[in-house]
């Protein structure tokens, strides 16, 4: 009895986890993505700027000699586990199984979220920094961001912001900007919209594993950012494992995972500093 429940246990488990991770939200979509990646690291291609020059017939063409560079990531393994005790694996139901598929999609989403932030955060001092930590966020703040983008001729398309929930918060409390930004903005919350200035917004709670970096205590770090300015390369996606530990007398149920990211292009990042 016991080994059937836990056959049927293992098959539906990673049905449940592979169906949950399609849909996690998490920062994936919004940088440039490397699966199946062979080895403890993963170099990421960056292409120069090059210019044109004018046709000069019968003489030899001109190279561009744009500069061509790569940017290393190291990948870092994690694991999701828990323990099922042998007198409780055949007694989990369906929501029972579904809980906990669900806790181990969310702690590996959380923590991929994790290594992209980390790498946004490792640009502070050199990429461009908009504001001062002392303010809160402001249409202004977002503005600027914006033209930072603008003036380094990165893509309008694919650009991303980042933000933590005060961010958000504040940007509502703003009275002082016209009534068609106030709705836009307010349109965020309410689902009915996802993007301003072009930028598509990603809202990242208080999390355990780090979550937005802080400066000084109450200075918030926010990120925006273009897809290709930032990488993130996977060696093994995440991959469901049931397992029999004797000593525990108990399955070890959970997923592993191997990532790593890093930030391609400084010239695509804009860090908005507000005060929280």
């Amino acid at each position: 009895m016991v080994q059937a429940a836990t056959a049927v246990f293992i098959d539906s488990f990673d049905a449940d986890v592979k169906l949950a991770y399609q849909g996690v939200k998490s920062l994936r979509d919004s940088v440039r993505l490397k699966t199946g990646v062979i080895g403890s690291t993963h170099r990421f291609p960056t292409a120069g700027k090059g210019v044109a020059t004018q046709h000069n017939r019968g003489n030899d063409v001109v190279a561009m000699n744009a500069g061509r560079d790569k940017v290393t990531v190291t990948l870092s393994d994690w694991d999701a586990f828990d323990y099922e005790d042998i007198m409780d694996i055949n007694k989990l139901n369906f929501d029972d199984k579904k809980i906990i598929a669900a806790n181990t999609v969310k702690a590996i989403g959380r923590r991929e979220d994790q290594l992209i932030i980390d790498a946004l955060e490792d640009t502070v001092g050199t990429a461009t920094t908009v504001g001062d930590g002392t303010t809160a966020a402001t249409i202004a703040l977002l503005t600027e961001a914006k033209k930072t983008l603008d003036a380094a001729n990165v893509d309008g398309e694919d650009r991303c912001l980042v933000h933590s929930a005060d961010f958000l918060e504040d940007l509502l409390n703003i009275t002082a900007v016209t009534s068609s930004d106030f709705n836009t903005v307010k349109a965020l919350v309410q689902g009915d919209l996802d993007t301003y200035l072009g930028f598509k917004f990603i809202m990242i709670g208080t999390r355990t594993e780090g979550g937005l970096p802080y400066s000084a205590g109450t200075k918030r770090y926010n990120f925006a950012y273009h897809k290709q300015s930032i990488g993130l390369a996977i060696g093994k996606d995440m991959t469901t494992m049931v397992d029999w530990v004797p000593q525990k007398t108990a399955w070890q149920i959970g997923c592993v995972y191997s990532a790593g990211a890093v930030a391609i292009d400084t010239e695509g990042i804009v860090i908005v500093w507000t005060q929280e």
